[in-house]
């Protein structure tokens, strides 16, 4: 896919809006309440994942952050991604474009991809401040050529399980939103048994 600018992030945005939406709607950790609310919409290509994310009533406070930086500690997005076994992908994006993504078994055994392989991901954002109110919409293009540990030549009829979160560690008052509910004391997206499935029809 070609790199993506502005008008076609307008293109695209019509595409999606076109497109069921899907609300992350759960709170798993009471004690993180928020007012801000997340929805995504998702559909692919042949070889790439496209997904809209819709964020209302954010606080804004993110930073210019290196590839593999800590973005879950801004205005993050985030969607993990297991094709097969014990493994999964966690790619993570803050509202300014800076991501993150890594490969692995557990919260604590992760392998940061390659900068260039990160790179191939597309994220194009859109935002309005309305006083203290901070709006963001992010549109993520990624390629099938990302998922280097597995070898797959379409994601066209592809089963897989995930989950989609958008959280900020690091924000005023921080927060924790996903799609699949999650039961645990403490928290932790990085939690396989929690993920739903997905499946690229």
């Amino acid at each position: 896919m070609p790199h993506l600018g502005h008008a076609d992030f307008n293109t695209l945005s019509a595409v999606f809006d076109t497109l069921p939406v899907h609300a992350m709607n759960n709170e798993p950790w009471p004690e993180f309440k928020t007012c801000c609310t997340t929805r995504f919409s998702i559909f692919h290509t042949n070889d790439t994942i496209l997904i809209k994310f819709y964020v209302i009533n954010d606080y804004f406070k993110s930073s210019r952050r290196p590839v593999n930086g800590p973005v879950n500690k801004d205005n993050c997005v985030e969607f993990f991604i297991s094709f097969s076994g014990d493994a999964y992908y966690n790619i993570e994006f803050n509202c300014l474009g800076n991501g993150k993504v890594a490969y692995g078994t557990k919260r604590t055994r992760r392998t940061f991809l390659p900068e260039a392989t990160v790179e191939k991901i597309q994220a194009v954002t859109w935002d309005t401040h309305r006083g203290t109110s901070f709006n963001w919409e992010m549109i993520l293009t990624i390629p099938l050529a990302v998922f280097e540990f597995d070898e797959r030549n379409s994601i066209s009829g592809l089963r897989s399980r995930g989950n989609f979160y958008k959280c900020g560690d690091d924000l005023p008052q921080p927060h924790f939103l996903c799609w699949n509910g999650i039961e645990n004391a403490v928290p932790n997206f990085h939690l396989q048994e929690f993920f739903g499935d997905i499946i690229f029809a």
